[in-house]
């Protein structure tokens, strides 16, 4: 390994070589490219191991993308990489998967649709830490929900930072296909149904010195291609927000919190 010392800068790989920078340094960095090549990785015995394991990883990558997608109504309130966060859960999933063969090993959601419940959106402060009396809810096996949100009074069961002056409840419904793996990649196991979909409802916001009433939202997800070969995804969570120089009520981005409340297989 080198520095390159000329007035040339360039980064990328020329020939036999490749030209980077370090973090913390405008230095150029020379030195051999290293590695099988691409086409030793894909075809050679000794590297069918490394294949699988690329593949697999591949499937939870879209699977973690396909939650992502389907709790989306809460992409606000998140505050770190919920798709990587995401990925030691999947693989235990994966794992239950006793028939395939390696590397290709299915994600089903519906075997587990539990292991989901309780993901938290927000590192700094959990749902059940903000709101303090517990958030009931019914989802059916159609794509029907009703969220309970108790009465809520400042200091009492309702515990917001102070800097921020307004709040509202956010509620999302989404669903979630199985993946199987078919023709050299990971697809959807319900034909004709999207990778993911989620329908979100949202209160008026709310000042966060007033107490405000007890209210049930009611969500019906669009309707789906019938299969039980898929997970309904219930999540609530709380945005906070402040005054723009407008005066209207905007959402503060990474703050607030949130969960998924609740997974269920359809039944139809």
């Amino acid at each position: 390994m080198g520095k390159l010392e000329s007035v040339v800068q360039i980064t990328g790989t020329l020939d036999n070589l490749s030209f980077f920078t370090r973090a913390g340094s405008d230095k150029i960095i020379v030195r051999l490219k290293g590695g099988p090549s691409r086409e030793k990785v894909l075809t050679a015995p000794n590297f069918e191991r490394t294949r699988e394991n690329a593949s697999e990883f591949a499937g939870r990558v879209l699977a973690s993308q396909m939650i992502r997608r389907s709790i989306s109504a809460m992409s606000g309130i998140f505050n770190y990489n919920v798709t990587v966060a995401l990925h030691k859960p999947l693989r235990a999933l994966q794992l239950l998967d006793t028939t395939s063969p390696r590397g290709q090993r299915t994600v089903i959601f519906s075997r587990k649709p539990a292991f989901l419940e309780g993901l938290n959106f927000n590192t700094r402060a959990s749902l059940d830490s903000v709101v303090r009396t517990p958030i009931e809810c019914t989802l059916s096996a159609e794509g029907k929900a009703e969220v309970f949100i108790p009465e809520l009074i400042p200091d009492l069961n309702l515990i917001l930072p102070e800097k921020y002056p307004y709040y509202r409840i956010v509620v999302g419904l989404g669903v979630v296909p199985d993946l199987v793996y078919k023709d050299g990649k990971y697809v959807s196991a319900v034909p004709g149904m999207r990778l993911s979909t989620q329908k979100r409802h949202e209160t008026s916001w709310v000042s966060v010195r007033s107490r405000s009433e007890a209210t049930t939202i009611e969500l019906t997800h669009p309707p789906v291609p019938k299969s039980k070969d898929c997970v309904w995804i219930l999540s609530v969570g709380i945005e906070l927000g402040t005054l723009s120089e407008w005066g209207d009520i905007l959402p503060v981005r990474r703050q607030g919190a949130g969960k998924i409340l609740k997974c269920a297989v359809p039944d139809f």
